[in-house]
């Protein structure tokens, strides 16, 4: 109901995006540093008690439930993704995505980080400070766009469905899902800086 009251391509308003196709919009990586300074806004808001304080019983903090074992699916789902890599769609994906040493270094990251996910959920979780009300999915298609007289881009956010207290850097991960690889490593950094320092500027708080 939302997103039918948003006039998409309309004057000063964005086209609507697909999910996934960043590479066909020249403006992605602003997009994905006004979204940032959204996020930090909004886990700044909650921080400071700006969304009031009934909001840590309407959302709160829930820890996902410890891993006793690598859930049995994992393995066979990795060896499907490595089908799918080398062999189904090659040309979906780098050349160097589907060599051989790759997808198997890939799939021990994978197990490893399954192996110690509750010791990386309490690192996580460890510092109130990186804890906080998110939005955990702001794809590009998540959220609609414009531009003032200035120029300066602003954004306005959709889906919040799985809004939630999480750690910040799970959710700008969960933001970060479809850059293009050869562009990532950069737009990680700017949009760490840009929280950061955005976060800081609202609430006073300075993050590592």
């Amino acid at each position: 109901l939302v997103t039918e009251r948003i006039a998409y391509g309309d004057g000063t308003i964005a086209p609507t995006c697909e999910k996934g196709f960043d590479h066909e919009l020249p403006d992605a990586h602003e997009r994905y540093l006004v979204l940032t300074k959204s996020l930090a806004a909004l886990v700044a808001a909650h921080k400071c008690g700006d969304l009031g304080y009934e909001i840590e019983s309407t959302f709160p903090f829930a820890p996902s439930a410890p891993l006793s074992r690598i859930p049995s699916q994992v393995e066979a789902q990795l060896d499907q993704l490595a089908t799918c890599i080398a062999e189904t769609a090659p040309n979906l994906f780098p050349e160097w995505a589907s060599q051989p040493d790759f997808l198997a270094r890939f799939r021990a990251d994978v197990l490893f980080g399954f192996e110690h996910v509750d010791e990386l959920a309490r690192q996580l979780h460890a510092d109130v400070d990186y804890v906080g009300l998110c939005h955990p999915n702001l794809n590009l298609d998540n959220a609609w766009f414009w531009r003032e007289s200035d120029g300066v881009l602003h954004a306005g956010l959709l889906d919040w469905g799985m809004t939630r207290q999480m750690n910040i850097s799970q959710a700008l991960c969960g933001m970060l899902m479809f850059p293009e690889p050869e562009t990532y490593s950069e737009l990680v950094r700017n949009v760490v800086d840009t929280f950061v320092t955005e976060y800081e500027s609202i609430c006073g708080v300075r993050l590592e």
